[in-house]
């Protein structure tokens, strides 16, 4: 799915891979310059160092690498690195989700975390982090699971999951939204305290107790948010 992120023009995640970051940094006339004085003196490490530095800063928030991109070593290799941007998010849009369906056959199904205390620097992206890597694991190729869309915000996330089998086709949204308790984008803001609210909701068929929704992500996202 990161792959997808970064070449498909229906994504507006800011991804790239350590590759990418290496070639950006060698069009950079003073960088490639310092690291031509740095290999000189028997050292080749100029870009591992500029990377560590952007994640230390959380400039590049590293999502984790999966374990068949290791090497016989057991050591991860780096090359395989795929970083998140926020700085590259866009703000969030204007009322872009809505709870409510024009079809009857949809429901939209939502689970909320009220955040009372100052909620902590870097939060949400390691929730979009968290959120991609189950929605890759749950896309596969052999069974036409695809990812149709996906934006990314400061403090949103919208996805579109699409799967055809044996000539169905399901689909299924999710709106992942960090928002003031008090906000119409947040679901019975009248009953609650002030403070932030983290959202997950998931849109799709209400057949089956909503077996295409949890199935298609759902309960993988919400499990693994409990974590972050």
């Amino acid at each position: 799915i990161l792959d997808v992120c970064m070449r498909s023009d229906k994504s507006s995640c800011p991804i790239l891979s350590s590759q990418d970051s290496a070639n950006i940094w060698e069009k950079t006339s003073f960088i490639k310059k310092d690291q031509g004085r740095i290999s000189k003196l028997g050292s080749d490490d100029l870009l591992s160092f500029l990377r560590e530095a952007c994640e230390h800063c959380g400039i590049f928030v590293p999502f984790p690498i999966d374990e068949a991109s290791t090497t016989s070593t057991n050591m991860p290799n780096s090359s395989a690195a795929r970083y998140l941007l926020p700085g590259l998010c866009q703000e969030d849009p204007e009322p872009f989700w809505s709870f409510k369906s024009k079809e009857t056959w949809k429901t939209t199904l939502c689970q909320s975390w009220l955040l009372k205390d100052r909620v902590p620097c870097g939060m949400f992206d390691q929730v979009k982090i968290t959120a991609l890597e189950e929605l890759g694991g749950i896309v596969d190729v052999t069974t036409k699971v695809r990812v149709s869309q996906l934006l990314c915000w400061k403090t949103a996330l919208y996805a579109k999951i699409i799967e055809e089998e044996e000539g169905n086709t399901s689909i299924v949204e999710f709106f992942i939204h960090l928002v003031r308790s008090d906000s119409l984008q947040c679901p019975a803001s009248h009953t609650l305290e002030r403070g932030m609210k983290l959202v997950v909701s998931a849109k799709g068929v209400d057949t089956l107790d909503c077996d295409i929704i949890w199935r298609l992500g759902y309960r993988n996202i919400l499990d693994s948010i409990e974590s972050v």
